[in-house]
């Protein structure tokens, strides 16, 4: 049996690091504007800013876990 050099998970753990890079942006989009009035363009900016960091940040850490630790680690793409 040869090890594959591409899998299914590698595929899904690299799709988790743009997540997690995105959501990395997002934290910083939030703490820039997070001192911000309600009812101001940059409250909505930090508001928006902080869920899709929370979002994109949980499923990177989800995708990544089913990248690594299931099957799908193991199945080639040739």
């Amino acid at each position: 049996m040869t090890a594959e050099l591409l899998t299914v998970g590698h595929l899904m753990m690299l799709a988790a690091l743009f997540l997690g890079l995105y959501g990395l942006r997002q934290v910083v989009v939030w703490a820039k504007h997070r001192d911000h009035n309600r009812g101001t363009p940059g409250y909505a900016r930090a508001r928006d800013g902080r869920l899709h960091a929370i979002w994109s940040l949980a499923a990177g850490f989800v995708l990544f876990l089913a990248g690594w630790s299931t099957p799908l680690h193991h199945l080639a793409l040739t």
